[in-house]
């Protein structure tokens, strides 16, 4: 049988070839050297060691991918990394739903929670409160007498003038809505406040004449009485006003009148000074009387009284054209005037004639006359030089002077206006006379 030479061992990688072309022409000649000598096989030898590991060889393709492995097992967790920085803010959702609100504990029985400055549920008794068991409420007080009862508060005491109270109550009706569009439009009405004390009672049963109604409640609205004071000569306070005022017409454009304050509109009787005014008139005056301003404010109106006026006037005797030197020993006049009317009364009694140049009068009426003549009447003359049976008087048009005229002497044609002959030192008229202005 062929043997190998040697056995060959590859040692590197550079005599790799060289080495496998010797052996494989080895086994090549051993092979053909059985061919042409057959023998008997024999038994086949132990297999020998196991040659060294060879050089790696080239690297091949990939495979085709394997199938995914099973999912490993969760690691532990890792540290809590640092907080990053605050995002946008987001839109805001919508408001949900006012769920309950738990009241028990922390206020008192009468309290009516609001919110405070801090934005946290608050109470205060003292100055909001509600009387479950009368249900009143009250507002500066915790003990209300009313349906609505509201106290003011007194400021603290501080020297010199004291602090003016705070305003306690303003009520307000809404203003009309405006009008806008086509010409012609009219502004809507102002919201009206109603104060309507409460009905009388009524009876249910048929008393045949022995029932009576229950009187409607009362309507009261006092000014605040004025500050007490401890010496007796001190000043008291005076009493606060009760102001009913008209609201005032509308501005930019013409036109347009104030309101009126309509008293007893459709019956009852007005009583000022008294509770008890009288049943014969509407109005019935106690204690005082009717102011009218200083300076009239003229009505055109038939029934209208929109002036009243008294008092005193001092008359004096001059001439139509000139007067001079004058003096008196008594000059008294009065006057009543109501509407467009005045009535006058006069005595004056000369004590130096002086001069007169014109016609007599007598001057410095009141009020001037209106055009025309307003006769009078000379209730007593005396200390005339002429012969005078008998005196009158009518105002001088639009002056504020009465002439005096007189029968002189055997005058028979009429009365003639008197002059400074007809007069003396110590002259006397007295006399009344009405008149227009």
């Amino acid at each position: 049988m062929a043997t190998l030479a040697k056995p060959y061992t590859i040692t590197n990688a550079a005599q790799q070839s060289e080495d496998i072309d010797r052996m494989l022409d080895e086994l090549y000649q051993a092979a053909q050297d059985l061919d042409a000598k057959p023998t008997n096989t024999g038994a086949t030898g132990a297999v020998g060691a196991a040659g060294p590991r060879g050089a790696d060889g080239d690297e091949g393709e990939s495979g085709e991918p394997g199938q995914p492995g099973r999912v490993g097992s969760t690691g532990l967790t890792g540290p809590i990394g640092p907080v990053g920085q605050d995002g946008d803010d987001g839109d805001d959702g919508d408001d949900g739903m006012i769920g309950p609100i738990n009241l028990n504990g922390g206020f008192t029985a009468g309290s009516v929670p609001f919110v405070g400055p801090s934005g946290r549920l608050a109470q205060d008794n003292a100055n909001l409160f509600w009387d479950g068991t009368n249900t009143r409420l009250a507002v500066g007080t915790a003990t209300p007498t009313a349906k609505v009862h509201a106290l003011g508060t007194q400021p603290a005491s501080q020297a010199g003038a004291g602090a003016a109270a705070t305003k306690m109550l303003t009520v307000v009706g809404g203003q009309g809505g405006n009008a806008s569009g086509t010409p012609g439009s009219t502004g809507g009405v102002g919201g009206e406040i109603s104060l309507d004390p409460g009905k009388g009672g009524n009876t249910t049963t048929d008393g045949s004449g022995s029932n009576t109604g229950g009187i409607g409640g009362a309507l009261t609205l006092d000014g605040g009485n004025g500050g007490n004071v401890t010496g007796a000569t001190d000043v008291n306070g005076t009493g606060g006003n009760v102001i009913i005022a008209p609201g005032a017409p509308g501005t930019g454009g013409t036109g347009g009148a104030y309101g009126n304050v309509i008293i007893a509109a459709s019956g009852g009787n007005v009583g000022i000074g008294t509770t008890s005014p009288s049943t014969a008139t509407k109005l019935t005056l106690a204690g005082g009387g009717i102011t009218f301003p200083g300076t009239q404010t003229a009505s055109a109106g038939a029934n209208d009284l929109d002036d009243y006026e008294e008092g005193t006037w001092t008359p004096t005797i001059g001439g139509s054209t000139s007067e001079s030197g004058q003096a008196y020993s008594i000059q008294t006049g009065n006057y009543i005037k109501i509407g467009l009317y005045v009535f006058v009364t006069l005595r004056v009694d000369l004590s130096t004639l002086g001069t007169i140049t014109g016609s007599v009068m007598i001057k410095g009426l009141p009020f001037a006359a209106a055009s025309g003549q307003f006769t009078g009447n000379v209730g007593y003359f005396n200390n005339l030089t002429s012969n005078v049976s008998s005196l009158g008087s009518f105002t001088r048009s639009t002056f504020a002077q009465i002439e005096v005229y007189g029968v002189v002497g055997t005058q028979a044609v009429g009365m003639l206006a008197l002059v400074q002959a007809d007069l003396s030192n110590t002259t006397i008229f007295i006399m009344s006379v009405g008149y227009y202005v």
